[in-house]
């Protein structure tokens, strides 16, 4: 099941890329916040949901987004000093 969600969608790294660009190009980091929770509770998603590794990819995706948020809060918290 890994190999066909990493075939169909990318593994993690190939996500948070994808996720990257799009904050970059304009898209407001809660827009993507947002959308994950979507993901894990509109019925339009469920098939998705059904998978064997949904949860810990989602999990994964959203944790290491939230720390690169705060990482980013962080450094710039410095900055202001």
């Amino acid at each position: 099941m890994v190999k066909r969600l990493n075939k169909q969608y990318g593994n993690i790294s190939q996500i948070t890329k994808r996720i990257d660009y799009d904050i970059k190009h304009g898209v407001e980091k809660q827009e993507v916040l947002d959308f994950l929770e979507l993901v894990k509770t509109d019925d339009s998603y469920s098939e998705l949901r059904n998978s064997n590794d949904f949860g810990y990819r989602l999990n994964t995706l959203g944790a290491g987004f939230l720390n690169k948020e705060s990482k980013a809060n962080h450094s710039l918290s410095f900055i202001d000093f």
